[in-house]
């Protein structure tokens, strides 16, 4: 394309002015000083041809005056001065005789000039001096060139018009419509490279140069320019879109509902965030690979969007399978529609590459301004948390942040913001339950459970603090505590009572992926010791079941220091009797969780559940210790049944440091008392026998 040019309009142009004054300065300092040296030459000309004439002047009249005054002819004399001053220029002249004699004539004001001695018969016979003004005759001189002058004078104008024509036309107009179209374009309103085009015939110069040079100056500053704001309009899309769905994103979200609560109205409604979690996709990703993950997350995408379009409502993808959607209720329960809605959109398997799965969800609710937040994180983060109760619930199902969840959240907040504290200042203790031996009535160790109150909040269930801590990445450091605290406690019991004591400690999973498991395994003063074969760690049987590497590798570097595994809570989760017997090499241990104890005087299923546990730990030469024994009648089934070990609150609670010994010395009476009952039992029976043989 052709730049439209504004050259047809009349270009008035500074530099050509200028440069047109400037050419006239020249030409006129030039002119005045040639007029100035001719003038200064011809008028030194002029007064030597004045002399010149002067002096031939009076080489005529020289002869006469002689005669004249030869003759004393005085009249005469006066009438000769009197012509000489009659002359052009000659203003006086006077004639000074040998007798003192003067004649004179012309003007007295005008000095004289010229001076001849005067001889007749080569007798002196007097002087004649002859006065003329030269400035007039100069004047005379200089307004002769006038006229001269002036022709210069209108020669260089004409000249000067001319240059400003020509230069204005072949050089000046195009640098105008250069400067003109430099100072009118705009880099960041051009759309379309438009190149610089001098209206005249092609020309192979300087100025076509110029124009080439800047046309390639402006097509690569418009690439350029073109070039950024796509990476600009990719940079933007970017950081709020999804690439992988093409979905706005969390940057995207964040200030969307940032707009959305900011000019929120109560007329619109209340707005719900939906906060989606696709239930079964980590193990479709896992197990069939990332390229099939991708194409079934898009389609859950797909699925969501629909919904969400159906709706007029916004969707955005936080990352991995969470999705948000946003919407105004129309009513208090609508909410309740739409989580069905987005339920039922995955009611139909999802077919990619040849694989058919199908996946549900999880949805937390958040409703504004219920749980009177403006702030879009808190809102999210009250979604987040309503998902996670709609996952413990049972899955493919939702749940609404309500009040005694937002209190919930309220308080994990608070044990967030203490637990570093109490961290750091060991502000726990260590309570202490006995295992018992129910076959031999004998406490066989403990096991070491954490406590905590705070000043404020009070007593916090070890449940929900160690949950907190492992969300923040700190109960490597609780649990190491415990750990170092409780095996010096036990190993100085051992000491005192004279007894091998076990101690059973609880290991939260996450201390296996912790940057500094290896280097305390390694440091610790704990495994330099050459026996701590009485050690067990409790870990939860999905941690073994997970077949994790990381946590298998961890087990067995643990093992090799000389300490035990057991399985807490076996049941309760998704045992598997081939994982079991897989890992088995690696338990000591199985803990029968207390809700099969609990109701074992009630139901046969619970007595053949923990007697299919005891023949399992028998056959895998595992032992078997029954959880939340608390009443007489359980000890006594499950002594009948062949159970050994228990621990529960019919044998002891909880106990602090303080309690243990009186307990332990308690519990050696009662030893002493059951060993003399069974003393005197002996003895009477041998007594009976005694007298029974006597009879016989």
């Amino acid at each position: 394309m052709t730049y439209s040019s504004p050259m047809k309009k009349t270009v008035r142009s500074g530099i050509g002015l200028r440069l047109s004054f400037y050419v006239v300065s020249i030409m006129l300092f030039f002119a005045a000083i040639s007029v100035m040296l001719l003038v200064y030459v011809e008028s030194h000309q002029a007064e030597k041809e004045l002399v010149r004439k002067t002096s031939e002047i009076v080489d005529t009249i020289e002869k006469q005056v002689g005669s004249y005054l030869w003759n004393i002819n005085d009249n005469s004399i006066q009438l000769t001065l009197e012509s000489l001053v009659e002359l052009p220029y000659i203003k006086n002249a006077a004639i000074v005789d040998e007798e003192e004699r003067r004649f004179y004539a012309g003007s007295q004001f005008t000095p004289q000039n010229f001076s001849r001695d005067i001889y007749f018969q080569n007798l002196k016979l007097g002087v004649l001096s002859v006065g003329y003004d030269l400035k007039e005759f100069k004047t005379n001189a200089y307004n002769k060139y006038i006229p001269t002058i002036l022709i210069v004078l209108f020669t260089i104008g004409l000249m000067t018009l001319v240059f400003y024509v020509i230069v204005n036309r072949v050089i000046i107009r195009h640098i105008t419509f250069i400067s003109h179209s430099a100072k009118t374009f705009s880099l960041y309103s051009a759309i379309d490279f438009l190149p610089l085009s001098l209206q005249r015939k092609p020309k192979n110069d300087e100025i076509s140069d110029l124009v080439n040079v800047l046309n390639d100056g402006r097509k690569s500053a418009v690439e350029l320019l073109h070039a950024k704001k796509d990476y600009e309009e990719q940079i933007a899309y970017q950081a709020n879109f999804d690439l992988l769905t093409g979905l706005p994103n969390r940057r995207h979200l964040y200030n969307y509902l940032g707009q959305q609560l900011d000019k929120y109205e109560l007329e619109k409604g209340r707005l719900a965030t939906f906060f989606i979690d696709l239930d079964g996709f980590k193990q479709v990703n896992d197990s069939m690979g990332h390229n099939v993950g991708d194409k079934v997350l898009t389609e859950c995408a797909m699925r969501l969007q629909k919904t969400a379009n159906d709706l007029g409502a916004y969707i955005a993808r936080l990352g991995g399978d969470e999705f948000v959607i946003c919407f105004y209720l129309e009513s208090d329960q609508s909410y309740i529609d739409i989580c069905e809605a987005i339920i039922d959109g995955f009611n139909e398997k999802i077919s990619t590459q040849g694989v058919h799965v199908k996946l549900g969800c999880s949805i937390g609710v958040s409703i504004h301004p219920d749980q009177f937040s403006s702030e879009p994180r808190t809102i999210l983060s009250y979604a987040d948390n309503a998902l996670c109760k709609a996952k413990l619930v049972g899955k493919n199902t939702f749940f609404c942040f309500d009040e005694s969840t937002r209190k919930e959240q309220e308080l994990e907040n608070k044990i967030k913001s203490k637990l570093l504290n109490a961290i750091e200042h060991k502000l726990f203790h260590v309570n202490y339950q006995p295992l018992v031996d129910i076959q031999k009535n004998k406490v066989i160790g403990f096991e070491a459970l954490i406590r905590w109150k705070d000043e404020e909040i009070g007593w916090v269930r070890p449940d929900i603090f160690i949950a907190i801590a492992e969300k923040m990445g700190v109960v490597f450091d609780i649990d190491r505590w415990v750990f170092e605290t409780s095996i010096k406690q036990v190993a100085e019991w051992r000491e005192n009572f004279g007894k091998p004591f076990i101690l059973s400690i609880n290991f939260s999973p996450t201390n296996f992926y912790h940057n500094c498991f290896s280097s305390w395994l390694s440091e610790s003063n704990i495994f330099q010791k050459k026996s701590v074969d009485w050690i067990e760690l409790e870990v939860t049987e999905r941690l073994v079941l997970n077949d994790d590497p990381i946590v298998l590798d961890g087990i067995k570097k643990i093992r090799e220091k000389g300490i035990s595994f057991s399985i807490d809570d076996f049941g309760m989760g998704y045992s598997s009797l081939g994982y079991i017997k897989k890992f088995s090499h690696m338990l000591s241990k199985i803990k029968i969780d207390r809700m099969f104890i609990n109701e074992i005087l009630e139901t046969e299923f619970d007595i053949a559940f923990v007697k299919s546990i005891m023949m399992l730990g028998d056959s895998l030469g595992l032992t078997v210790l029954a959880e939340g024994v608390e009443e007489e009648g359980q000890v006594d089934l499950l002594r009948k049944i062949g159970c050994e070990y228990v621990q529960g609150y019919y044998f002891s609670k909880p106990l602090p440091v303080s309690e243990m010994k009186n307990f332990l010395d308690e519990w050696k009476k009662k030893e002493l008392n059951e060993k003399n009952v069974l003393i005197k039992l002996d003895e009477e029976c041998d007594l009976i026998n005694d007298k029974n043989n006597e009879k016989g």
